[in-house]
């Protein structure tokens, strides 16, 4: 009847108006992150030590200074989750990578372990993105093309993740894959790139203010999925 499908309408309209609002707060939360970066690597916004006081002025280095290259191989077979970089989600296993298949090949030898907190990426595909941190598994395997590294004592680990997401960073590898008849980048070229960087005591707070922001995000992510789950299930509560 009329008056039920108005009820109906109401209460959908209300969890629409819900879905619209997380959206618009993600949406809003996102871009500000975006500006905060943009002003910390740009150094208009600095931090301040415990007693107040001006941290020393970034430092300016080469970025192997701060990189070691692994080349770890599972000679023994010893690791078998096969593991993959995407440019959205970080690592993933091949059959998330692949959609349930497995393009691994059958002699796993040759491939490069990488263990938690060790980065990896993809040379034919860092331009659009695929570089990450392993801190979902303690260890697995690539493919022998990827280059796998870890981070030297002065640097952090949240603050590197930021710092690859910047434009500056962005312009620096398409600079560096350009000279490459592939488009890819290697780990030398990579070592190479010239930037500046805080003391370690102000890289960890940058990275904990951006952690913070990136907490919010995520909450709001999972409120909204949950609030999309929800209005699926009631639509298919109501009309089925």
């Amino acid at each position: 009847s009329l008056p039920e499908q108005q009820k109906i309408a109401s209460f959908l309209s209300g969890v629409d108006k819900k879905i619209q609002q997380l959206t618009r707060k993600k949406e809003l939360l996102e871009r500000y992150k975006k500006g905060v970066m943009l002003k910390i690597f740009d150094r208009e916004i600095r931090f301040k030590d415990g007693n107040g006081k001006d941290y020393p002025v970034w430092e300016e280095k080469r970025l192997g200074e701060c990189l070691a290259l692994k080349s770890e191989r599972n000679k023994t077979k010893e690791f078998t989750l096969v593991l993959s970089v995407n440019n959205k989600k970080g690592f993933v296993t091949q059959y998330e990578q692949f959609d349930g298949y497995s393009v691994a090949s059958k002699d796993i030898s040759n491939y490069k372990v990488v263990r938690r907190n060790e980065f990896a990426y993809n040379p034919s595909r860092i331009n659009v993105g695929s570089i990450a941190r392993l801190d979902t598994y303690e260890v697995g395997i690539v493919s022998p093309m990827y280059v796998v590294f870890s981070l030297k004592k002065n640097i952090n680990n949240v603050y590197f993740e930021n710092l690859y997401q910047t434009h500056y960073f962005k312009h620096l590898i398409k600079i560096g894959c350009s000279g490459s008849v592939r488009d890819s980048l290697n780990f030398d070229d990579m070592a190479n790139f010239l930037l500046d960087f805080p003391f370690l005591p102000e890289q960890k707070k940058i990275a904990s203010y951006l952690s913070y922001i990136d907490k919010k995000i995520e909450s709001i992510k999972t409120q909204l999925t949950k609030t999309q789950t929800f209005k699926k299930g009631l639509l298919q509560q109501l009309f089925v």
